[in-house]
């Protein structure tokens, strides 16, 4: 029960893109860290590719679930990654095991599950079936590249966050033609907007990702990239940039 200062902290280096976004989770951490109900259960991260938004959605749920193991009421918490399919999880584990210390958990790649040293556990999820993630409570929850997931993805993960007071966060890329599902993507966006302009709470929370601001990738080869995909599909290089 006794809080100390980490002897060998893990420090995550940010790009100007992902600063705003972590300023917020951190009083996000400071409420949940100290039982303090959240005044929000679900936050999307948005903006073109490269902008950071996997590897720090990724790193925020593993940061609120490192911080406080155990939940008000004694239970253990539980986090869920949600991705497309099972084989679209490989980004999310490869940071896992290149910024996670592997003291820190263990991993049943039967069961997909997380064990942190400390207890409380974080188990991968495919959204294919969006079915299977209407099941027990979820404390903390991340869907990546939700922009391909069909809507009953977000519909049946939200509620379990409910019986703690937990929170969802999704990353999306705005969706394109090839996304198929994706057009409520948008349609939450644009409650967030309305709600804005009437001073109301959004029933999801916004947050834009510049990824011109992302100076880990490569400007030159960017725009280069972007030039190509324009003469091919000019709505994604709009979606993109």
């Amino acid at each position: 029960a006794e809080r100390r200062a980490a002897s060998a902290p893990l420090v995550l280096d940010l790009q100007e893109s992902q600063i705003a976004f972590a300023v917020w989770w951190a009083s996000v951490l400071l409420r949940w860290r100290n039982g303090e109900p959240l005044d929000v259960s679900a936050a999307l991260m948005i903006g073109g590719r490269r902008a950071g938004k996997t590897w720090l959605g990724n790193m925020a749920l593993w940061a609120l679930i490192l911080d406080r193991p155990f939940l008000s009421d004694g239970s253990k918490a539980i986090g869920w990654q949600i991705s497309v399919t099972f084989r679209e999880k490989e980004e999310i584990d490869r940071q896992v095991k290149e910024l996670i210390p592997q003291s820190w958990y263990t991993f049943a790649a039967a069961a997909n599950v997380y064990t942190l040293a400390h207890g409380p556990t974080i188990t991968n999820l495919s959204a294919r079936n969006p079915q299977s993630l209407r099941r027990g409570r979820g404390d903390v929850l991340f869907l990546n590249e939700c922009q391909k997931m069909h809507r009953r993805a977000f519909v049946n993960a939200l509620p379990a966050t409910a019986d703690r007071g937990g929170i969802l966060l999704m990353a999306a890329n705005p969706p394109t033609e090839d996304d198929v599902y994706g057009e409520w993507i948008y349609e939450l966006y644009d409650s967030a907007q309305e709600a804005k302009t009437k001073n109301e709470v959004p029933p999801v929370l916004i947050h834009d990702f510049d990824w011109t601001e992302n100076k880990a990738i490569n400007a030159v080869a960017r725009a280069r990239v972007a030039a190509a995909i324009r003469v091919v599909s000019p709505e994604a290089a709009e979606a993109d940039e």
